[in-house]
């Protein structure tokens, strides 16, 4: 890459806002969407930049998240200039996964709650059953897992780090239940060590999504 290039167009900055903006697309699940168009955005310019054969290893080392991730948001940032403003701002005020579906043409629909990015595989120990929580335990993180009540197949959960002395902080915990099928992607959202984990089942009370709000992370205790 020459030197005029790299004046031009800060790829390590835009790395960077890149990263920053997948953090928030990660955070901010329910209102993700602008920022993985502001992310497909950055994308696009970075891959006009980038010499033939660099735009994967760049997105590889630099950005962490996958290139069929990438392809989503750029699609977005590609998609969404193209429409008339009313049905700009419906798609951009969508969560995500209904975002995608929105704009995909007619040979990509989806099936109703098939899954628009990547979904890691769920490990069996990892889901609970009915009158129990999971504990997966890796290093210092917990993972707790419960099963909710009144939505069969779908899951509370609470990611802990413990520090020696305290008692530890959340990371990440579940404001509703979640599919079963996306626990390990919230387990490696909220940065816990799939590899080399291990789970151990305890008996719960069942969980509501009323004793979920109003105990919280604290249900874990």
């Amino acid at each position: 890459m020459t030197t005029e290039l790299t004046q031009l167009f800060d790829l390590p900055k835009v790395a960077m806002q890149v990263r920053s903006e997948h953090e928030q697309v990660r955070a901010l699940a329910v209102a993700a969407t602008p920022h993985a168009v502001r992310a497909g955005e950055l994308l696009l310019q970075a891959k006009e930049q980038l010499p033939h054969g660099d735009w994967l290893p760049w997105l590889q080392d630099h950005c962490e998240l996958t290139e069929r991730t990438a392809q989503a948001y750029m699609r977005l940032a590609r998609t969404l200039p193209t429409l008339d403003e009313a049905k700009a701002q419906r798609v951009a005020d969508l969560p995500l996964r209904e975002a995608l579906r929105a704009i995909a043409a007619p040979r990509e629909q989806q099936p109703e709650g098939a899954p628009a990015l990547d979904l890691p595989p769920v490990p069996p120990e990892m889901v609970p059953g009915e009158g129990e929580a999971v504990i997966g335990l890796s290093g210092n993180y917990r993972f707790i897992v419960y099963p909710s009540v009144e939505h069969p197949g779908f899951f509370f959960t609470v990611c802990m780090e413990l520090f020696d002395g305290f008692d530890g902080c959340v990371i990440e915990t579940s404001e509703r239940p979640i599919r079963g099928d996306c626990l390990a992607l919230l387990a490696s959202i909220a940065r816990f060590p799939m590899q080399g984990a291990r789970y151990e089942r305890t008996p719960a009370a069942p969980m509501t999504s009323e004793r979920w709000r109003s105990v919280g992370w604290l249900a874990a205790a």
